[in-house]
């Protein structure tokens, strides 16, 4: 092999274990197969430590428990109710949700830095009004649901995806 083609290769190698973190719309995807699965696991290593740290919160409340102090590096002990919450919350999804989330696709992604703003598009519905925001976190894309959380528990509630 030609010393500039080693070269080649071994950049490429690099760049495949250091630099190709997923790109938003691919954590997008994984994301959407998860909820239809109802994969919690997969959702939780998904969402960015703020989603966490809120699951957490309303995880204490739901099972009557110290919220964690410190914010999400706190959330060791705690991390696993906040998983059991999310995971209530995923096979929670009735029907009506499930076909949502199967209509959406990828309208447009924006990267501004470390945060991406993904619009959607419903194949079957309207699209939801506001985009749902990808940060990057130790070069992964991960999603802040917090915003779509407060919506699902106001739909839940009795309301409407209030926009989204």
């Amino acid at each position: 092999m030609r010393p500039w083609c080693k070269a080649g290769a071994l950049a490429m190698c690099l760049f495949l274990a250091v630099g190709c973190a997923e790109r938003p719309g691919e954590t997008f995807a994984e994301l959407k197969t998860a909820a239809l699965e109802r994969d919690a696991d997969t959702i939780w290593q998904h969402i960015d430590p703020a989603t966490r740290e809120t699951l957490a919160v309303e995880a204490s409340g739901y099972f009557e428990t110290t919220p964690p102090a410190g914010g999400a590096t706190a959330l060791e002990g705690s991390g696993r109710d906040a998983l059991e919450y999310l995971s209530g919350l995923v096979a929670g999804l009735g029907e009506f949700e499930l076909e949502y989330i199967r209509s959406l696709g990828i309208r447009e992604v924006v990267v501004d830095g470390d945060v991406a703003t993904l619009t959607l598009r419903s194949l079957r519905a309207r699209p939801p009004a506001r985009p749902l925001i990808f940060k990057k976190v130790e070069g992964r894309w991960l999603w802040d649901a917090r915003e779509v959380l407060e919506m699902y528990h106001e739909h839940r509630r009795g309301g409407s995806y209030g926009g989204f």
